[in-house]
């Protein structure tokens, strides 16, 4: 005979209420995992609006002729604009109407070639014949049928920008601009009382990270930054093995100046951070210009950053000696961490001024890596 035990309703209640309770906390867990998750996810097309409202912000803030910024972002000549005047044509995808703008180690080379895939995907006889008009106009023609591109810009914080510079032309390829670091030395740093050498006899492990050696013609990270930072005003030569605007110095131009991003009719749509570079252009080229094989209408194919410069990395590894890492900083933040770590917060903070309207006009903060310098006197404060 079967049994029921049937339990009294105050008993039943309390069953029924731990149960509620039990599930309504599982639920509120799923609610709260499933938020994080979806929060979490990296939003290419509201990642670039932000980015673009940034950009209009500040440019909008320093459209005053009274603001020393002023000259920098909206006041420069006809000549240096970057979208006109500089940039070469090879940085256009007349078919697709975009065209853009690096200045970042490698990425020029990603995206010269994106845009070769971009052009040449639908490239015909119709092709030819728009070109050949293109080239025919008047510049003061060819330069408003320019205001209807769209415009990118590939940008990256430059803390890491400086790491990726020092890791792809001073320590890797040492041969190939041993000229230019027999200039630094033989002009700046000999000139110098304090060499800012490695002190060996200090035995704090990181903060004297190292890859390079004077002997071997590479300056050490903390030279390379306080070179970039003080050079000018230490010696007489010192512009212009800094800031010289030909050859080798042009890496160094602060993206402000090289891209001329404020510049009316011109501005840039489309902002491009180098640790979203896949995502962000995907959304761009398939979703805002959505370019297509004319034949099957299938979506341009977009190769990845990373397997893109890794031919470059292999080359520069079976040609160069001293590699400290694969491809980009922004995936190497520990080795970043220790280069920074061999500044003072005061040095660190002289890179921060000198490039301070880029971090201005793209969102940037230094905080993370002024943290990641060693503590001294002159260290001013940081006010955002």
């Amino acid at each position: 005979m079967n049994h029921f035990i049937e339990l009294p309703i105050r008993q039943l209640s309390i069953v029924n209420y731990y149960s509620s309770f039990a599930t309504g906390v599982l639920f509120l867990a799923i609610c709260v995992v499933s938020a994080e998750v979806s929060s979490g996810a990296y939003d290419a097309s509201k990642a670039l609006k932000e980015r673009q409202d940034q950009l209009n912000r500040i440019c909008s803030k320093f459209d005053d002729d009274l603001k020393y910024e002023y000259q920098a972002l909206h006041g420069m000549p006809k000549n240096d604009i970057y979208q006109t005047g500089k940039s070469e044509k090879m940085h256009y995808d007349h078919v697709n109407k975009w065209m853009y703008c690096t200045n970042g180690a490698w990425d020029h080379v990603h995206m010269n070639r994106l845009k070769g895939v971009s052009m040449y995907l639908n490239y015909n006889n119709d092709t030819i014949e728009h070109l050949g008009s293109l080239s025919s106009m008047p510049i003061s023609d060819f330069n408003d049928v320019l205001k209807d591109y769209n415009r990118i810009m590939v940008v990256e914080n430059p803390f890491l920008k400086f790491v990726d510079y020092y890791q792809h032309y001073f320590v890797n390829t040492p041969q190939a601009n041993e000229r230019y670091s027999k200039d630094v030395i033989t002009y700046w740093l000999n000139h110098r009382v304090d060499k800012l050498s490695k002190d060996k006899a200090r035995t704090e492990g990181e903060k004297y990270f190292e890859i390079s050696d004077l002997e071997e013609g590479i300056l050490t990270f903390r030279q390379f930054i306080n070179f970039i930072v003080k050079a000018s005003e230490e010696i007489a030569m010192g512009k212009k093995l800094v800031s010289d605007s030909t050859g080798f110095t042009l890496r160094w131009e602060p993206m402000w100046k090289h891209c001329t991003p404020c510049v009316k009719d011109y501005r840039f749509q489309h902002i491009v951070d180098l640790a979203h570079i896949d995502e962000d252009l995907d959304h761009i080229m398939h979703n805002v210009l959505d370019i297509r094989n004319a034949t099957d209408s299938t979506p341009l194919k977009i190769e990845s950053f990373a397997d893109n410069i890794s031919s470059f990395d292999k080359y520069n590894e079976n040609n160069y000696g001293a590699w400290v890492y694969h491809g980009y900083a922004k995936d190497h933040m520990k080795i970043v961490e220790k280069f920074y770590s061999t500044l003072f917060k005061s040095e660190i903070r002289g890179l921060y001024e000198k490039y301070r309207l880029d971090f201005e006009l793209f969102g940037y903060k230094p905080d993370e890596f002024l943290e990641m310098g060693m503590n001294d006197d002159t260290t001013p404060s940081y006010d955002p």
